[in-house]
């Protein structure tokens, strides 16, 4: 199996702002690198060659804010950064550049992981809080689509172990 159509090592630029704690994702998207650091509650993002261009980290409880930050993906269609916050249980839009664009609630819906084909955003449940399927399917407004794929099914790699088209084949197979 291919993983990778092409290597390249990237020395990120280090100060102050661009300091990571721990590496939790990374995401690509176009000329963009995005860092999840859980440990620190930020994205951290960089352009091609890792010079440092913003840090994503809006800890608090109020609008634009969050308390922990539990997944990222990137959308490529819309060119947005996609943001899972744990809590409270959001989804919060960036712009490449890290611009915070707008947030939409999940309510009391629980997701550990997320990833995003520009159409719908797929959200995993592997703690089975919800008590519905393992995978919960939301459009861009984050209106509740569907759930698909039973739990304890092999599903070993959460979203971004399978292919998102596979996750929109499951969908379409029930709609």
């Amino acid at each position: 199996t291919v993983f990778f159509k092409s290597k390249k090592i990237i020395p990120l630029e280090t100060n102050d702002l661009a300091l990571i704690g721990q590496i939790d994702r990374i995401c690509m998207a176009e000329d963009t690198l995005f860092v999840l650091d859980q440990q620190s509650n930020s994205v951290i993002v960089y352009d091609k060659d890792g010079k440092y261009i913003n840090r994503i980290r809006n800890v608090g409880k109020g609008p634009k804010e969050y308390i922990n930050i539990g997944d990222i993906s990137v959308d490529n269609l819309n060119k947005e950064l996609v943001v899972l916050c744990a809590h409270p249980s959001k989804v919060q839009f960036y712009s490449y550049q890290g611009k915070f664009l707008r947030e939409e609630s999940l309510g009391e819906r629980y997701y550990s992981h997320l990833g995003t084909d520009g159409r719908y955003i797929y959200f995993h449940d592997n703690t089975n809080v919800n008590k519905k399927k393992e995978v919960a399917v939301y459009d861009r407004q984050l209106n509740h689509k569907a759930d698909i794929l039973e739990h304890g099914k092999v599903f070993l790699h959460g979203i971004a172990g399978i292919g998102k088209s596979e996750l929109a084949k499951a969908y379409a197979k029930q709609h």
